[in-house]
């Protein structure tokens, strides 16, 4: 139990007749379990004070000096093992929950938790499965501290790695910042455009990403889950619910792989306009959207014939690349247009 690592025990605490006052309540206990991290341990400090207060009323009624006794301690609100293996491997979080934990013995034994080196965690040898991502604190402080955020393309599994493993080329800035009492306050967090040129990924405003539709579909689970433990209400959030919209209906939608190519550019721009203008997910905007990608897939090209050779164009003379298709047919004006379905360029 959280307690047994982080918080002294008692005779008391552990006292099977004593009654514990219990989180109820369904909608109080589902909030409580998506506070984030932080705000868990925040909580769990406030229960702790006010329990001791409990038990110390309890005292003084014993000896008589108070009318009636304490009312029953609180339970704690849960964090499991993976949580405080986390603490123990970031030392700038360990910072930042310092006073929420227990005293300054527990705070001693945390401090030196977080200067070991974390033994390996091996994993399967099966290359299909992927391996459970436990973020870093760096990208939780990028995310909410750096302007632009997060590129979409570093959210995929081999990325997240390097960046967990703390690898040189994830280079730190020092950010400072004022939180809501006045402090200054300093994280550390990515110095996105180094490992952009490290990776060779597009530069920001290319709205493919660099991504195949495979590393798509891996990168929006991630950034899924991860909105999920960022963000103040969790799943219940109105950005987890969003981005979880967004992503299932370009994922889902039945030719969606096959027309990757035509719509990943529209959705980058739903992304980008979901930052400045919050609006809520509309479906028929983005069937829409949808018909535009289809539009474009079906798009045919106007040069087939050539009439001063009497034959077709060669097939080696089509461009690899799907922009410059269409100019080449803007290129040969004396073609007899024909219809032809744009060809799966390789």
């Amino acid at each position: 139990m959280l307690r047994d690592r982080f918080y002294l025990t008692s005779q008391s605490l552990e006292d099977s007749q004593r009654a514990h006052r219990t989180h109820g309540n369904p909608v109080l206990v589902e909030a409580l379990k998506k506070l984030s991290l932080e705000g868990r341990l925040k909580f769990n400090r406030d229960i702790e004070v006010k329990n001791e207060a409990r038990r110390l009323k309890s005292i003084d009624h014993a000896m008589g000096n108070a009318s009636r006794p304490g009312s029953p301690t609180a339970s704690f609100v849960t964090v499991d093992s993976k949580e405080i293996d986390l603490i123990r491997k970031e030392p700038a979080f360990l910072k930042r929950v310092f006073d929420y934990l227990e005293n300054a013995e527990t705070r001693d034994i945390a401090t030196k938790r977080a200067r070991l080196v974390p033994d390996v965690e091996e994993g399967s040898n099966d290359p299909t499965i992927i391996s459970e991502i436990i973020f870093p604190q760096i990208l939780f402080d990028t995310a909410k501290r750096v302007s632009g955020g997060i590129p979409l393309s570093f959210f995929t599994y081999e990325r997240l790695s390097a960046i967990a493993s703390d690898t040189p080329l994830t280079q730190k800035l020092r950010v400072s910042f004022l939180d809501d009492d006045g402090k200054k306050n300093t994280v550390y967090a990515l110095d996105v455009p180094k490992p952009i040129d490290e990776w060779k990924l597009p530069k920001n405003g290319d709205k493919k990403e660099g991504l195949s539709f495979s590393e798509f579909r891996e990168a929006a689970g991630f950034l899924l889950k991860f909105e999920a433990e960022r963000t103040i209400g969790g799943e219940s959030s109105n950005s987890y619910r969003w981005f979880d919209n967004h992503f299932s209906f370009w994922l889902v939608h039945h030719g969606s792989e096959q027309l990757f190519e035509f719509w990943k550019d529209l959705e980058s721009d739903q992304r980008m306009e979901r930052k400045v203008y919050p609006i809520p997910f509309v479906t028929s905007s983005y069937k829409n959207t949808w018909s535009k990608a289809e539009n474009r897939g079906n798009k045919p090209l106007c040069f087939a014939w050539n009439p001063s050779v009497n034959s077709f164009i060669d097939k080696e003379l089509f461009p690899t690349h799907l922009d410059t298709a269409f100019k080449f047919a803007e290129m040969w004006p004396n073609f007899i247009s024909m219809p032809f379905q744009i060809p799966n360029f390789q």
